[in-house]
């Protein structure tokens, strides 16, 4: 159909935008994208490493935050020693340094991380994967990443592998004393060292880019037959050196120490022996696993990871984790293999190799900001998410809402248990009093909920918007299950739709979600929000069975639209195409007005098609090489709003055009995003607020508000367009 719409535009009007030389591509990913940093290991928001480097052994690993995890992988060939992944920091005899073996590759797919390395007539793979499937909350809230070496060739060669992490992984600080066992947990067939502090400190470290400091990294080793296996608990120096100058390694060393005391390291040493030849290939692999016992407290109650659920002994649930782990490895790398396949090949349908690429990069970064937790007085999972980079806020409603276009596609589940512990907080269910007339900012200070109303970034007409938006998103994908709401909230719900009426259609001063702008009066695209989250709660009256009180919502934001409508716009002159304004009483000003989009997908259909005519054909006029800016005001974005844009085409009923000539608009933001992806000179996870000129970064890294790229995959599954 796309073909097909091209070929009539080509006929009819005789111009398009010149086309670009196609990527080269391989499995549906631009072949050569350089990531601004690689996820690795990306679980939850203290267990996220990744390479911030085009090679993995140009540097070692890091939290997304920039702090050192060093993970060092190696590789002997035929007495060849070479390595994988980290830097050369140690020497074996008779060498300067061990080399990197010449990186072929990288690829990163939604589940996985793929280096492929070669040399000669051979080939290795480094794959990790982390099967994070948000429709299985057992799997989902399981911290393990598995660590594949894969080596073939067409000849036979001896092969050893080596791998090493340090305590880093496990410390907020270097200076932290540790400790390290093989004993304290077993699993059959395997073996298990694990490292962690000395004093535990759970919960007593706080805030944004921190790293954790309780519970334990586990090392885990199944035992793969023809394989032999050493292991080692000593110096780094004293583990790599053994592997680099093939003598034997020593026994383990006795903590505990200071993580950066000679870095004491879990090391591993895999003998394959003599593989290659023909279709062979030879794997090894490990369970790169983190056990935080306790993931939140949440107002004065403790909540485990929900894989710890009903743990009577502590060890032995680790044990029964890890080893379930083991058992469903080849299961899950095939789902992975499948999910990854699926989804590209769902990227590229609606935006072809360079919208796929960036998806699959931003994938584990918006899964990897959530924890799954148990809560026990309910017996139920509850969700969690971190403002990562912007504030460390747990359960940030305005973080919740972008992200919710990806929870919506694939588990709207997982977005429900993700705002029970808000309304469980705002229904006054906590020990901490909720006393304000509309929803709240956020929880706490990650990992600790314990905030005050007064101690809450207000945003009133934001957060209970979007709380509207999402509630009834969920509703309408549960076939209008609404009975925990109505039961339990239903008080609390009328307090909010009362409170947006007597805030709408025209906001007091107040912030938005895009604080750093401060806050402003007569917010057009805020009101949008709040008129549709109006018609929304008029939806779930009429699923509550409150008809009458249903029809008087819907009727208020009708009239709300009208005065949107007649106030935010603004006719063409000399400076500005026609459009929507910033401010009602503000001419010459603009904003993208990414809150329109729920109007769409919840099917309220409040605005009519000229508002996304307009607005697009404007903001085509407005679009640099980096993408579209936030408003007037500055020449920076969110990266997550161009991918509401891109959606929007799906409700335009007009051509767009920039500089007298009809583009596919949609693929001119797609370029623009892939070019950030590609050559924004930050080497951090994903950043999403940037300058559109140069895409150079302001600030926020590994953020999950990126989920809201899913919008134009979610418009085709969810409400696609005739």
């Amino acid at each position: 159909m796309r073909l097909l719409l091209l070929v009539c535009l080509i006929l009819s009007i005789g111009i398009v935008r010149s086309a670009k030389p196609s990527p080269n591509v391989v499995n549906g990913l631009v072949d050569g994208f350089r990531p601004p940093a690689t996820p690795l290991v990306v679980s939850d928001p203290y267990f996220s490493i990744w390479s911030a480097c085009n090679n993995l052994t140009d540097c070692f690993p890091t939290f997304w935050g920039g702090q050192i995890i060093a993970f060092v992988a190696m590789v002997n060939v035929d007495g060849d020693v070479y390595r994988l992944m980290g830097t050369d920091t140690f020497t074996p005899s008779g060498q300067d340094q061990v080399p990197p073996l010449q990186q072929i590759s990288q690829q990163v797919f939604p589940t996985q991380t793929v280096y492929t390395f070669g040399q000669s007539d051979y080939q290795i793979n480094l794959t990790f994967t982390t099967p994070q499937i948000p429709t299985d909350l057992d799997l989902f809230s399981r911290p393990v990443t598995y660590l594949t070496y894969t080596f073939t060739s067409s000849s036979t060669h001896h092969v050893q592998f080596y791998f090493h992490n340090t305590a880093e992984v496990s410390v907020n600080s270097v200076s932290e004393q540790v400790e390290w066992s093989r004993t304290a947990v077993q699993v059959p067939d395997a073996t298990v060292m694990r490292v962690g502090t000395l004093d535990q400190p759970i919960f007593q470290t706080q805030g944004d880019d921190v790293k954790i400091n309780w519970g334990y990294f586990y090392l885990t080793l199944p035992n793969i037959t023809d394989v032999g296996l050493t292991t080692v608990m000593t110096a780094w120096n004293v583990a790599a050196n053994s592997f680099a100058n093939q003598t034997p390694f020593p026994g383990d060393e006795e903590g505990p120490r200071e993580c950066q005391d000679d870095w004491p390291v879990l090391a591993a040493w895999w003998d394959l022996g003599t593989v290659g030849g023909g279709d062979e290939v030879s794997s090894v692999y490990t369970l790169l696993a983190y056990d935080d016992i306790y993931s939140m407290w949440y107002f004065g109650t403790p909540l485990p990871p929900y894989w710890r659920r009903n743990a009577d002994d502590s060890n032995q649930i680790v044990s029964d984790m890890l080893e379930t782990a083991i058992n469903e490895y080849l299961d899950l790398k095939q789902r992975c293999n499948d999910m990854d396949t699926e989804l590209i090949g769902a990227f590229n349908e609606i935006g072809g190799p360079k919208y796929a690429t960036m998806m699959s990069l931003i994938h584990r970064q918006v899964f990897g900001a959530m924890k799954i937790t148990y809560q026990p007085e309910l017996d139920t999972a509850w969700a969690f998410i971190k403002e990562i980079s912007s504030a460390g806020d747990i359960s940030t409603v305005d973080v919740i809402a972008p992200a919710s276009p990806m929870l919506l596609f694939f588990s709207p589940e997982l977005l429900r248990i993700l705002l029970l512990p808000q309304l469980y907080y705002a229904n006054n269910q906590t020990n901490i009093p909720y006393n304000l007339a509309w929803a709240p900012h956020h929880l706490g200070l990650w990992p600790v909920a314990n905030i005050t109303p007064a101690e809450q970034e207000q945003m009133p007409v934001e957060e209970t918007g979007n709380m509207m938006l999402m509630l009834t998103a969920i509703a309408q994908s549960q076939d209008g299950d609404v009975g925990y709401l109505y039961d339990e909230y239903f008080d609390l719900l009328q307090g909010w739709g009362q409170f947006l009426i007597s805030n709408l259609p025209n906001p007091p001063n107040q912030l938005c979600t895009d604080d750093f702008e401060g806050p402003e009066p007569q917010n057009v695209n805020l009101a949008a929000k709040g008129i549709v989250g109006l018609a929304a709660y008029s939806i779930l009256l009429d699923m509550f069975g409150e008809t009458e009180e249903s029809q008087k919502y819907e009727a208020i934001a009708q009239n709300y639209t009208q005065y949107w409508t007649t106030n935010a716009y603004e006719s063409q002159d000399s400076e500005f195409l026609q459009h929507y304004k910033r401010q009602y009483n503000l001419t010459g000003t603009w904003s993208i007005k990414y809150n329109l989009l729920f109007d769409r997908l919840l099917k309220t259909n409040l605005f009519p098609a000229e508002v996304f005519n307009t607005e697009m054909q404007f903001y085509a006029s407005q679009t640099q090489p980096y993408g579209v800016p936030l408003d007037d005001r500055n020449d920076y974005t969110l990266l997550e709003y161009q991918g509401v844009i891109i959606g929007f085409n799906n409700y335009i009923t007009t051509n767009i055009s920039i500089n007298g000539e009809v583009v596919d608009y949609a693929q001119v933001l797609i370029d623009a995003m892939y070019l950030l992806g590609d050559t924004t000179p930050q080497r951090v996870p994903m950043t999403d607020w940037y300058y559109c000129a140069n895409g150079t970064q302001i600030g926020f890294q590994a953020r999950p508000t990126l989920g809201e790229l899913y919008t134009p995959l979610l418009i085709k599954t969810w409400n696609p367009q005739d």
